[in-house]
């Protein structure tokens, strides 16, 4: 069976999730068939009241049930019932003006009403309605017998009308469980229609491509039983093999043409090595002049100064003839001397060193 939301008026909360059968009670209450599965988002208000006499909820102590989320009074709920009454305990009254029904997809719903209760007429029938047997009254005593018996009757029809009711609800719940499954069947049924209709589809697929396999299969056994396309194929190969044994012979001179090749420029290279290392030899025979030269000049700075030295000296000994030299002067100029000479042996040896430089360079 289909479900509906329960929704608040005032605040549009859920109240809860009832299956779409209910009781009418008069024209502004409804009350549930099936009791949901989570508890209603209802709470009690106020102290509990018995029913109004003369009703269909005499002797039912009631209590009134508000919105959860804001307060407003959404209806009643039995907390106790007389036995075989038509009401259950903790049955909700829930009022018209108060709750809407909404569908699983946001729809406005009405309520599917399957029994219609009028509110003015009693659940039961009281036993203060019929006469009491008395000595006095004109009743003998098969008429108090045949009274309780009436009234055993009654008591015993109003127990039938409360196990058909039952029933009746467990009815509902079963069909409302069967109408679950047979939705749930025919979703299961759908998708198998759905993967069937893939697995056909597929099928189909499946046989065209046999179908295609089939015919190149043929085609290849018509090609083996044609010897004439497989004589040119072996003339291919043949011509094939002849042109790779060609190349394997040219690739074999390139590769002795290549090691004669690679033996020269080895050759080569090493070549180049000692020239390389000769002008290395000769850079540093440059350097070597550089440094003699510079030695040269700084000699022959010294010997110039020696010569004014000396030129200084002979002009003291002109000046001073006759005197005797010192001893310390006279050793000095020894020195000098001394040193003048073994400069003069290294310039010597210098320019002939730098001579020979000269001849290498050129």
């Amino acid at each position: 069976m289909e479900s509906v939301y329960c929704n608040c008026k005032e605040c549009n909360a859920t109240v809860g999730l009832f299956v779409n059968l209910w009781t009418q009670i008069g024209k502004s209450y409804f009350s549930p068939i099936i009791d949901p599965d989570d508890s209603p988002a209802v709470l009690a208000e106020g102290a509990s009241r018995m029913g109004e006499k003369g009703t269909l909820v005499e002797e039912c102590h009631l209590q009134d049930i508000v919105c959860a989320s804001c307060n407003v009074l959404l209806g009643l709920q039995c907390l106790e019932t007389p036995v075989n009454h038509v009401l259950d305990e903790d049955q909700l009254l829930l009022r018209l003006a108060s709750v809407e029904l909404l569908t699983k997809d946001g729809q406005e719903a009405d309520f599917n009403a399957k029994r219609v209760l009028d509110v003015r007429e009693p659940s039961k029938v009281s036993a203060g309605n019929f006469p009491e047997a008395s000595p006095s009254s004109g009743f003998g005593a098969s008429s108090f017998h045949e009274i309780q018996d009436f009234l055993q009757i009654q008591a015993d029809l109003k127990a039938q009308r409360e196990d058909i009711k039952r029933i009746d609800s467990n009815g509902f719940k079963i069909v409302s469980a069967l109408d679950t499954r047979v939705v749930r069947i025919e979703e299961q049924v759908g998708k198998l229609k759905d993967s069937l209709g893939s697995f056909r589809s597929d099928i189909a697929g499946t046989q065209e491509d046999l179908a295609s396999l089939k015919a190149e299969v043929g085609e290849v056994k018509r090609a083996a039983q044609n010897k004439g396309p497989l004589a040119g194929l072996e003339k291919r190969l043949a011509s094939t093999d002849k042109s790779l044994q060609d190349v394997q012979h040219d690739v074999g001179a390139l590769e002795e043409k290549f090691g004669q090749e690679l033996s020269g420029v080895n050759l080569e290279l090493q070549r180049q090595k000692k020239e390389i290392d000769a002008l290395k030899a000769d850079i540093k025979g440059r350097t070597s002049a550089r440094d003699h030269a510079k030695d040269m000049a700084a000699l022959r700075t010294e010997l110039l100064q020696m010569r004014r030295q000396m030129d200084k000296m002979r002009s003291k000994t002109v000046e001073q003839v006759g005197a005797p030299f010192p001893a310390k002067e006279l050793d000095i100029l020894a020195s000098n001397i001394a040193k003048i000479g073994a400069r003069a042996s290294q310039v010597e040896t210098l320019q002939m060193e730098f001579e020979i430089l000269k001849g290498r360079i050129e």
